[in-house]
């Protein structure tokens, strides 16, 4: 990044996230004063916003297992095919067309030319040794699909989204409970630290 573009993006990202900070710091400083003088508001508000979302509803269609093998195999010529194009246009990229010599030259202004130097080169590595294979795994489908069936019993393993998420659908409701047994010292203590907040806030902008 050149002097002049970083003159003009760092006031940018300041004024941004200054303008986040107040934002913040009056949204917690309105929930404070009310927890203080009208906490009735504030827990009102609270049962309406937590509202409980289900992930097992959200994750329904992940569960149900569609079977798309008979197609596969019906249509193995076509499906071997599109791949082998694919990724053998990937791998005549990146061997002939992608330049990392140039991408390098494009950034070597950069503070971390060195580390994109070097990601750029990977890339170019990564991608070639990745389509190579993907192109001998389309030819496989195309001539023999049946090769690929260990391949396929390996991969075809049941996730179960719902364990995974399991952990999202524990309440933790210590702070509404503080709040609801102590509102106005909870309040009290919210104001203070978005007092302290702002004043941090402004010496850090000016």
């Amino acid at each position: 990044m050149n002097e002049n573009a970083y003159n003009i993006l760092i006031p940018i990202l300041k004024d941004f996230f200054f303008i986040i900070g107040i934002t913040l710091f009056f949204i917690s400083l309105v929930v404070g004063v009310l927890l203080l003088i009208k906490p009735a508001i504030i827990f009102r508000f609270n049962k309406q916003a937590g509202t409980k979302f289900s992930m097992r509803h959200a994750t329904k269609f992940l569960e149900v297992p569609y079977v798309i093998d008979p197609l596969f195999y019906k249509h193995h010529r076509i499906v071997g095919a599109i791949v082998t194009l694919i990724s053998g246009y990937i791998l005549y990229y990146f061997s002939l067309v992608y330049d990392a010599a140039l991408i390098a030259e494009y950034v070597k202004d950069s503070v971390y030319a060195i580390a994109l130097d070097i990601l750029v080169n990977a890339l170019r590595v990564f991608m070639l040794f990745t389509s190579v294979f993907i192109v001998l795994i389309g030819i496989v489908i195309f001539v023999r699909p049946s090769q690929i069936k260990s391949v396929e019993a390996w991969a075809n393993r049941w996730i179960s989204t719902r364990q995974a998420s399991r952990k999202l659908s524990v309440e933790r409701d210590q702070v509404n409970l503080l709040a609801y047994k102590y509102p106005r010292i909870t309040g009290m203590i919210i104001v203070l630290l978005s007092l302290y907040a702002l004043i941090l806030l402004l010496l850090v902008y000016t």
